[in-house]
């Protein structure tokens, strides 16, 4: 089974699909600063109604949502956040042999 994803990060303008029933996963987050070798970028986090307006979207069309940790900013006891939709794909289970591996990879 395929997982068709769509990312939407870093969100740096509102958007609008007019379909997004193709994708079965969809991310969203906000842009992190980062020094380029072009120059220093700025964190820029997109207004909450751009995301709650691409998520409605996404779970109209079926889609599972994932909102990255970095579209709260900073989140600490004393800067209380919301809870952020942090859905996965549906992935069908490892073939036996794999699965295996995989546990014996992880010792």
């Amino acid at each position: 089974m395929r997982v068709k994803w769509l990312s939407l990060e870093p969100l740096l303008a509102p958007l609008e699909f007019s379909d997004l029933s193709m994708f079965d996963f969809v991310v969203i987050g906000s842009q992190s600063a980062t020094n380029q070798p072009d120059g220093y970028v700025p964190e820029f986090a997109p207004p909450i109604e751009w995301v709650m307006r691409l998520t409605a979207q996404a779970k109209k069309a079926g889609c599972k949502v994932y909102h990255k940790p970095n579209l709260m900013g900073v989140t600490d006891p004393q800067h209380a956040g919301m809870t952020l939709l942090q859905e996965e794909p549906d992935l069908p289970p490892l073939p036996r042999a794999q699965a295996e591996l995989s546990l014996n990879a992880a010792e």
